[in-house]
């Protein structure tokens, strides 16, 4: 009987922990809805306020020679990338940039935010301009051409790169809601080195690394670790690493030009990567990663 009587206590226990934990996993649960499991979505501040608890962000990211520029997409909005050398609604070039567009609109109406090749100037005749604050707290000004209703262009001020961002056919009230988007970006620039891939020393698994400091005067180390990140869907996903790689602790120091110059070999890390769009990565002395982008044919 006694053992009967047992066998019923440790049954109701179970139970009781079952309960609890299903509880505590529904209310954390419920506490954690609002954000999304893929990291390159989120949902800011004011979203979490209850403003709209429907629209999910993603991070539509670009970079170039280690500048990084970011913007907040919300999901009823479509983006695209821009490479060097890209077009823009205008005659200027691109160094890199972001397209953003409705996709019932079609992609032949958009805005684009661009880092470009050269300084931008416009006329000042018919020309109105407005003062508008990004959401890190950075002044832009807002271009309206012969009195229009429907801003031209937004110059992001910067004083080491050209961000200018264009409108090209949207109107109304999707022409201010691409506005309120632009107000998100950020523009950073990773580090005051450089780093490139050594003309004629890319294969399939290795490259030679040149890394230079823009100011001469700039003191810079890095060591013998690097990683590759693989462009999908504009997003770069990090690659999958051998478990079983070790790495050397050796410091690389600049040259007496001011350059460090080393071998990156990822045969045994990585193996042979597949055609598509890569870039690598390697951590300065004072953790800040510096890139280098390139692409396996």
């Amino acid at each position: 009987m006694y053992k009967k009587i047992l066998i019923i206590l440790i049954f109701v226990f179970l139970v009781l922990v079952a309960v609890t934990v299903g509880v505590v996993f529904n209310i954390n649960n419920k506490d954690n809805k609002k954000l999304s499991n893929t990291t390159n979505e989120y949902i800011p501040e004011d979203v979490k306020k209850g403003n709209d608890n429907d629209i999910i962000y993603k991070i539509a990211e670009t970079t170039y020679n280690n500048q990084r520029l970011t913007l907040s997409v919300p999901s009823t909005w479509k983006f695209e990338m821009v490479e060097n050398g890209g077009e823009t609604p205008t005659a200027y070039k691109a160094n890199y940039g972001i397209k953003i567009y409705k996709e019932d609109l079609g992609k032949d109406k958009y805005a684009g935010v661009y880092s470009l090749t050269e300084k931008f100037g416009v006329c000042g005749t018919g020309l109105v301009t407005e003062k508008l604050i990004t959401e890190n707290g950075e002044e832009a000004s807002v271009g309206y051409f012969d009195g229009g209703k429907d801003w031209n262009y937004v110059v992001f001020k910067d004083e080491n790169v050209t961000l200018i961002a264009f409108n090209n056919g949207l109107e109304d009230e999707i022409a201010k809601e691409a506005l309120n988007i632009l107000k998100s970006m950020n523009y950073i620039d990773d580090s005051n080195v450089e780093m490139t891939i050594k003309e004629g020393t890319l294969t399939k698994t290795s490259a030679t690394l040149i890394m230079k400091a823009k100011n001469k005067e700039e003191k810079f180390s890095t060591g013998a670790v690097f990683e590759i990140e693989k462009k999908e869907n504009g997003i770069w996903t990090k690659l999958p690493i051998n478990s079983l790689v070790t790495w050397i602790a050796i410091a690389y120091l600049p040259n007496n030009e001011g350059i460090i110059e080393t071998k990156a070999d990822w045969k045994d890390i990585y193996g042979e990567l597949e055609k598509g769009e890569y870039r690598i990565s390697k951590d300065l002395a004072y953790n800040v990663n510096v890139y280098a982008e390139f692409t396996i044919e």
